[in-house]
């Protein structure tokens, strides 16, 4: 840009900073219309400046910033920054598990857009390792073959290196590993999900799990997290996401609900009610009773009114 059209736009992010601080979502839609009609031809630059915008105005409120840019970023854009912000952070724990909650076509877009964001690739902010496939063959020898080797890999639990099973999963597309799954458990009498949580692998085991129950049933997955993290309200023997002093997570609630694709969320919804036997929308008024402004746009993404 020209130093004429810096200054502009300087002006315009500072006007939108103001906004944020308002809480108004009247006062960002218009600040941040203008900036978008300021920089249109360059979203990259345009959606930094956001991204700046809430982590220098709502960087203390983690859950109304995470909201925030949930409403004002496109999905994709939106989920980037959340990933970045886990590998930042170095939490590889909930870097994978968010990465592995997330459609192939849903990652494809993000590493796409990436760069534009944060100077580099996705893969530049994760640490690579090369390690050997076990997948060998096509169509059904190929799926024969992954179910023999994840049963042979999992028994080697202090020999097989981690991301040798994390990567012979995540080779196989959504539609075979729900496949893989089911095999697996027919033949060996025992769940994949059991064997890999005894096997147990630290923070790999998060991506690993995710990625298997994702593909078996994304909405129950999400769902069973919304539970644990809400539980602690009725059920202090809960375990989990809930701290030791019972808290509602809160980070986990906004998480889910601002990651699950909204094709996903009545059905989330649903399994919410079967497995708690509360609507997900009257936990989410008594625990923002007292946070209004997270209450008002919780509540619109869960009802659809959400912009991505």
């Amino acid at each position: 840009m020209a130093d004429h059209e810096n200054a502009v736009f300087r002006d315009l992010v500072n006007n939108f900073a103001l906004a944020l601080r308002s809480r108004s979502l009247i006062d960002w839609a218009t600040e941040f219309g203008r900036i978008q009609r300021t920089v249109s031809y360059d979203r990259g630059l345009f959606y930094r400046a956001v991204i700046e915008s809430c982590n220098q105005e709502l960087g203390d409120d983690n859950h109304f910033r995470d909201i925030a840019l949930y409403w004002l970023l496109p999905r994709e854009y939106y989920l980037a920054t959340v990933i970045s912000k886990y590998l930042s952070k170095n939490d590889l724990k909930h870097a994978t598990e968010k990465i592995c909650s997330l459609r192939s076509s849903e990652i494809q877009k993000i590493k796409g857009i990436y760069p534009s964001l944060f100077g580099r690739e996705l893969e530049d902010d994760i640490e690579t390792f090369t390690v050997p496939h076990g997948n060998a063959g096509v169509g059904e020898e190929r799926l024969e073959n992954t179910v023999r080797y994840l049963h042979e890999k999992v028994q080697e639990t202090y020999k097989c290196p981690q991301l040798v099973i994390m990567d012979s999963i995540y080779d196989l597309n959504e539609e075979d590993l729900r496949i893989a799954v089911d095999r697996y458990s027919t033949e060996y009498r025992k769940p994949l999900v059991e064997d890999l949580t005894r096997a147990g692998y630290g923070h790999f085991e998060h991506g690993l799990l995710t990625q298997i129950r994702c593909a078996v049933n994304r909405p129950e997955f999400f769902a069973e997290k919304l539970y644990k993290a809400f539980g602690a309200r009725r059920d202090p023997n809960i375990q989990g996401m809930i701290d030791a002093d019972h808290h509602i997570d809160y980070e986990t609630i906004v998480g889910v609900i601002t990651t699950v694709a909204e094709g996903d969320l009545m059905m989330m919804k649903e399994e919410y009610l079967l497995k708690s036997g509360f609507t997900l929308e009257d936990d989410i008024y008594e625990a923002f009773a007292d946070r209004q402004d997270c209450l008002h746009l919780i509540l619109m993404i869960l009802n659809s009114n959400a912009p991505n």
